[in-house]
């Protein structure tokens, strides 16, 4: 029998640092709804920093995808799941092995959406809505069977002051400060037919510096150091390349200290969105409705279009809707919108005085 008020929670969410970060509106309806409910999150070792912090949760459980082929790691981390005898599981995100992971759970009460095959793991189905809205709109869907109605969709990424002085370290060691209207740019993504030319990239943080003058700052990640330092070299001098980083905080501290993130559809756009700095995103096949924070006063984008949008994404050649962005129509995009940032920080500045 599937307990009417569940006491213990599990939430699973694998894979990338977008979609973990959009399951947080989740956490916190759940948690508001039910206090004293005990709330578990089940996610991988990438994204571990990412909720580690999250005040909402009680506890958080980490799998590494990179022991899955070991011989009984799965089998393992099952016994050891099954021994916190949670009551409901809450799958987001509907994979073949997130939804075996939650029948293998031993939870009574499973909820899941309504995937082909998957949903006979769950003992609710909850039909998708495929009308197109914000992702975290999409998962705060899987509350319905709890008559949780919930409507705050922003994502959150809780800080620590450890990673706001990393900040204010790196800030300090090029002179960068309030005055500076900072644009974090970030010109990588994991999917080819995210990418927008680097030559591109390079030529427009070119023109951002001389037209505005404002500070630039390259963000990369693991084997990409190269990358980023292709683009300052195309772009020119006063580029800055950004420190590593030893966790995702750091990072998210990074971008709070910016006032706008400039970039690819990739998890660095949803971490600037996630600590509540304005972003501007270059779309190739990806809807910018289901992957941009519904607020257009602060968070803009331009599509490209082509033949490779939908399923037909990851055989794209090209893929031809991003490399037919021109230079020219990011910068006519993007004028207003830096001239408004502009305009608020000005604004800000005389509030203070």
């Amino acid at each position: 029998m599937e307990p009417l008020y569940p006491s213990r929670i599990l939430v699973i969410q694998f894979r990338r640092i977008g979609d973990v970060l959009l399951s947080t509106p989740v956490i916190k309806a759940l948690k508001h709804h039910r206090p004293s409910t005990h709330l578990a999150f089940l996610t991988e070792l990438e994204s571990r920093s990412l909720m580690e912090t999250n005040p909402y949760l009680d506890q958080l459980l980490v799998w590494d995808k990179r022991k899955y082929n070991e011989p009984g790691y799965l089998l393992r981390n099952l016994k050891e799941l099954r021994k916190q005898k949670f009551d409901t599981v809450i799958d987001l995100q509907g994979s073949p092995r997130t939804a075996l992971t939650a029948f293998l759970s031993g939870a009574v009460r499973r909820v899941g959406f309504d995937y082909r095959w998957r949903k006979l793991f769950y003992s609710q189905k909850v039909k998708r809505d495929n009308r197109p809205k914000y992702s975290s709109a999409f998962k705060l869907d899987i509350l319905k069977p709890f008559s949780i109605t919930a409507s705050d969709l922003q994502p959150e990424l809780y800080l620590t002051n450890q990673a706001r002085a990393w900040q204010e370290r790196y800030f300090a060691k090029y002179k960068l400060n309030d005055q500076q209207l900072k644009i974090a740019v970030s010109p990588l993504s994991r999917r080819f037919y995210k990418r927008w030319p680097l030559e591109k990239f390079g030529q427009l943080c070119g023109w951002l510096q001389d037209r505005f003058a404002v500070r630039i700052i390259l963000i990369w990640g693991p084997g990409e150091r190269l990358i980023a330092e292709r683009v300052a070299q195309l772009a020119g001098p006063q580029i800055l390349i950004s420190d590593q980083t030893s966790s995702l905080l750091d990072l998210g501290a990074l971008l709070e200290g910016c006032d706008l993130f400039l970039g690819n559809d990739n998890g660095v756009k949803h971490i600037a969105t996630a600590v509540g700095i304005p972003t501007f995103t270059i779309y190739g096949p990806s809807d910018p409705v289901s992957w941009t924070y519904p607020d257009p006063k602060n968070h803009r984008f331009i599509k490209g279009i082509c033949s490779c949008a939908g399923n037909q994404k990851n055989r794209c050649p090209g893929p031809a809707c991003l490399t037919s962005i021109s230079v020219t129509q990011v910068q006519d995009f993007l004028t207003p919108f830096i001239e408004e940032l502009i305009s608020r920080k000005v604004t800000g500045k005389l509030a203070q005085a």
